[in-house]
């Protein structure tokens, strides 16, 4: 067995351990979907706290098929050479949903 599956089957059977088929009360499995939950809103916490500070990078990396094929005003896509097209945004809040959103 390699050390990643190893290490995989540990992480399995710590934080997502097996399903069981027991009867349990119905508090229990309030007690099991609240544990499950805080877990899921903490990881999408960590994910969205450590993506938000690289938000400008992966937008720009998004970007960059329209940097080169865009003529500015113009609706012809053809190679060009821009170095950098802006988003629009339409409220000032909409910057800030932009890197929420990605």
């Amino acid at each position: 067995m390699s050390e990643q599956s190893r290490w995989g089957k540990w992480f399995e059977d710590k934080v997502f351990k097996p399903l069981e088929d027991k009867k349990m009360p119905v508090m229990e499995h309030l007690f099991e979907f609240q544990r499950r939950l805080t877990r899921s809103v903490v990881v999408m916490a960590l994910v969205f706290v450590g993506t938000f500070f690289y938000a400008d990078l992966l937008v720009s990396w998004l970007r960059i098929p329209l940097q080169n094929y865009f003529i500015p005003n113009s609706w012809e896509w053809v190679p060009s050479d821009l170095p950098k097209i802006p988003f629009v945004f339409l409220s000032p809040a909409e910057a800030l949903w932009q890197n929420v959103k990605v």
